[in-house]
């Protein structure tokens, strides 16, 4: 058997990113999440920076079946040197451990490796 081999970098369940806002960037630790859809951003996160400027509204629904209305914004972030442009929720992540959650949008590019 050959061995399969990837150019995919791989990913831990926290990375550090850099974000680029329209005033600053920031360097920041982030949530991998392969279950999220969408990457999301604290308000307060995304407000440091300047990149609070909605171009949609979109209505999200939880594992729990609550669903709530976020606004859309556009980020730009940089993950292992690999430069993202995407789509991102904005919410208010003050419980999290993390301002910033990477989904799938941009995880579709790494491996991820949990345990590192």
């Amino acid at each position: 058997m050959t061995a399969l081999h990837t150019a995919k970098p791989v990913l831990g369940a926290v990375e550090t990113v850099t974000l680029f806002g329209a005033m600053e960037s920031a360097e920041v630790d982030a949530r991998i999440d392969t279950g999220a859809k969408r990457t999301c951003v604290g308000r307060s996160l995304a407000e440091s920076i300047g990149i609070l400027q909605p171009i949609d509204e979109a209505v999200f629904r939880s594992s729990k079946d609550d669903s709530d209305t976020r606004e859309i914004i556009h980020l730009t972030v940089v993950v292992k040197g690999q430069e993202h442009e995407i789509k991102a929720s904005v919410t208010d992540r003050s419980n999290f451990s993390t301002q910033l959650r990477l989904g799938r949008d941009v995880l579709q590019d790494y491996l991820v490796d949990v345990e590192q």
